[in-house]
């Protein structure tokens, strides 16, 4: 439960802002940037608004999680938990027309125990659609952990 939680609280991993100009790569970098400052905040509530209304996150390991009031959950249980030092690494975007896509590592950090924290390594891919007004909403995002160091 810990690790979908945990999980849950990424991927975003990308909150969606008005289309500003500029290059597609320097939007969803800005975007990044805000999601952090906002999982790192737990404001769970804010990033849900990111998300389509009919957007998706598919966590590993875990049930899908669909609409923004399940989606706003989600983060906030990892919130609850304690998640934080949220960090996201874009390292490929790319779109056509209202539709983008982005790659990236991320790293987060967990109690795992009585004054226990772990760091979290993995990987996620989101999907965007810029609605009507120009505003990109996250779709779909799903993202995997690094497999454990031995």
């Amino acid at each position: 439960m810990i690790k979908l939680i945990v999980t849950s609280f990424l991927s975003l991993l990308i909150m969606p802002t008005a289309v500003l100009a500029g290059d597609l790569e320097a939007e969803i970098r800005a975007i990044d940037a805000k999601v952090q400052q906002l999982q790192n905040t737990g404001d769970a509530a804010s990033i849900a608004k990111m998300y389509a209304h009919d957007g998706v996150r598919l966590p590993p390991d875990g049930s899908r999680i669909e609409g923004r009031e399940a989606i706003q959950k989600s983060f906030q249980d990892a919130v609850d938990v304690g998640v934080t030092n949220v960090k996201l690494e874009l390292t490929d975007v790319n779109g056509q027309g209202d539709i983008a896509w982005s790659i990236g590592t991320y790293s987060i950090d967990v109690p795992t125990g009585e004054n226990e924290i772990s760091t979290f390594t993995g990987n996620y891919t989101i999907v965007y659609e810029s609605d009507s007004d120009g505003v990109w909403r996250i779709r779909v995002d799903t993202w995997n952990d690094d497999a454990p160091e031995e």
